[in-house]
Order: structure tokens, then sequence, then C-alpha cells
């Protein structure tokens, strides 16, 4: 991941500063985009703003490291786009990442996904798009599923690709603003290959449509840049306050 773009640069030069996005912003972002998109026959969950309780930050370890602490509220937007649904969670303004997802006869398709990083005011966007049969949720939900999502040669930061290994692991109850649901729960095992190594590990629980229930994540990459080596570390929590969306 390209951090910096000089040694001999200050440290004082870069703004590392952490800039919560507020809901009533993550509303209006969503006004403005509007819904869009063509409304799939296949449930799909309802556009809009939903707001998690979240725990978690995000830290580099360059010019000596520098840390993002996320807030105790988070958004996650859910757009209708082309074949399905864009999902967009934003921790803070410099860590946002999104999945195109698309319904189909064997289950919820992986179309793509995007990431965004910022540290030291120097952004690392990239966008990952997935390979035909590429799954986020098998329609069996008693089967394995995998995607495999390369950056191409268009990234940034190098052409890097990962390989998501997922498994759903049953149907378990999770409580939403004090009601109880069921959701189905699914490990997913990313791994990254070429300008990043490393590995990320994310549980999550889905409620019927789709929706995002709760998220549990950890990641450990490295990646080369100009000051050699850098190990970008990643751990959070998500858990929807509330079924109905804003916006």
């Amino acid at each position: 991941m390209l951090i910096v773009v000089a040694v001999v640069v200050a440290l004082t030069v870069f703004d590392n500063d952490t800039t919560e996005l507020s809901v009533s912003d993550a509303v209006e972002r969503y006004r403005e985009a509007g819904a869009g998109g063509e409304a799939s026959v296949v449930e799909l969950p309802e556009p809009g703003v939903y707001v998690y309780a979240t725990t978690g930050s995000a830290e580099v370890d360059a010019l000596n490291g520098a840390t993002h602490t996320y807030p105790a509220e988070t958004t996650l937007t859910v757009s209708l786009e082309g074949c399905g649904a864009r999902v967009r969670w934003v921790g803070v303004r410099e860590r946002w990442e999104e999945r195109l997802v698309c319904p189909t006869d064997d289950g919820l398709a992986l179309r793509e996904v995007r990431t965004f990083r910022e540290f030291f005011g120097q952004g690392d966007e990239r966008t990952y798009t997935c390979d035909e049969g590429a799954m986020e949720l098998p329609a069996a939900l008693d089967t394995s599923f995998s995607a495999t999502c390369p950056t191409g040669g268009t990234s940034q930061s190098g052409s890097t690709t990962i390989d998501f290994e997922g498994a759903v692991r049953g149907i378990e109850p999770v409580a939403v603003g004090g009601e109880e649901h069921e959701a189905v729960h699914v490990s997913i095992v990313g791994r990254f290959t070429g300008a990043t190594e490393g590995e990320q590990v994310t549980e999550r629980w889905l409620l019927p449509g789709g929706l995002l229930a709760r998220e549990e994540r950890r990641q450990r990459t490295t990646s080369d840049s100009v000051v050699g080596s850098v190990t970008y570390q990643e751990t959070y929590a998500l858990e929807l306050t509330s079924t109905e969306p804003r916006g």
C-alpha cells in the first residue's frame, strides 16, 4: 500500500487527522446520489442508510506509526445499482469499503470490491473486479463458496489479488434494536497476493434479504513502499442498531 511519497519529507507535513462521517452526512450523500439502479425480483436489503454500533481501529507502522480509531457509530449505505446493490461502509472519511453484489440463481454474486484508506494525507483507493462465478453468499446454505478478485494493472499501488474462501456456519440468533432475529452466519477468509500480502478474516451475520446484522473483521497485510515494508492492521466490530434504514 502506498503510504508516503518520500522519506525525506518531515512528519509534520502530513495530515493524519481522523475525520468522522456523521449519520446525517451519510444520509445526505445517499439522497444526493439517489437509490438508482434496476430493481431485482430477488430480495435485496432495502435501500437507505443503516447505523451500526462500532468498535475498532486501523493502523500502519510507517513513520513511527499512525492509528485511526473508529467512532461509536458508523454507517452502511445500500443503493440499488445495475444488477443488484452497492453496499458501502464508512468507518471515517479516511476509510471506506464498497461491495457490488448481484442476485443470481446460484446465490448472491460478488462483482466488485472497492477499498479506500488514507494515512499521512496519502490515499490508497483500489478496485478489485471479481472473476465470473465469484460468490458473496450461496443459495444453498450448506455449502462453501469462493471469490477471486484482482485489481488488474490499474491500481496506483500495484496489482493485488484477493482470494476469498467462505463457509456458512448456520442460522444463529442476533439482537438488533432489542429484538432477536435469525441470521445466517458466514465466515470468510481473504488472502492477499501480489503487491500486498497478508490475510483478512471476516465473520458476518446476514438477515433475510442480505442485510448485514453484525460483522467482525481483522486484517494484517504488508505492502512495499518507498520507505520499505509497511504493515497495515485493522480490527473492528459492527452491530446493526435498527432494521429500518434512514434516508
